[in-house]
C-alpha cells in the first residue's frame, strides 16, 4: 500500500487510477519477461576437464572419419565427387577474391 498524498477523494481517484495503470503495466512486463525465460536454460562454461574431454572426442571422431575415408575402396563416382568438390571450392575462392572478402 502506498500513499496518494491527499485526503481529497476527488484528487485521490485519478491518482489511484494512474498508479493502478502503472502497476498493471509493470505486472504485465514481468509476466512477459517470465514467459520469455521459460525455455531458457543457464549453461556454465565447460570446466578444463570437460574441455579436454570434448577436444579428445572431436579428435577421435575426426581420426575415425579420416581412417574410414582412407580405407574405403573408390568406386566409379569417387573421382566425379572429388572433382565436383574441388570445382566448388575453386569457385568459392574465386568469388571471395572478386568480392574482396578474401585477400
Amino acid at each position: 500500500m502506498e500513499s496518494l498524498k491527499t485526503r481529497d477523494v476527488e484528487v485521490a481517484r485519478p491518482r489511484a487510477a494512474f498508479r493502478n495503470a502503472e502497476v498493471e503495466t509493470l505486472f504485465q512486463q514481468a509476466k512477459l519477461s517470465l514467459k520469455t525465460q521459460e525455455g531458457t536454460v543457464l549453461v556454465l562454461p565447460p570446466t578444463t576437464d570437460e574441455q579436454d574431454f570434448i577436444r579428445e572426442a572431436v579428435r577421435a571422431h575426426v581420426l575415425a572419419e579420416d581412417e574410414a575415408v582412407r580405407l574405403a575402396k573408390p568406386d566409379e563416382n569417387t573421382l566425379d565427387v572429388y572433382e565436383g568438390l574441388r570445382a566448388d571450392q575453386y569457385e568459392d575462392a574465386g568469388a571471395g577474391l572478386r568480392s574482396g572478402r578474401v585477400a
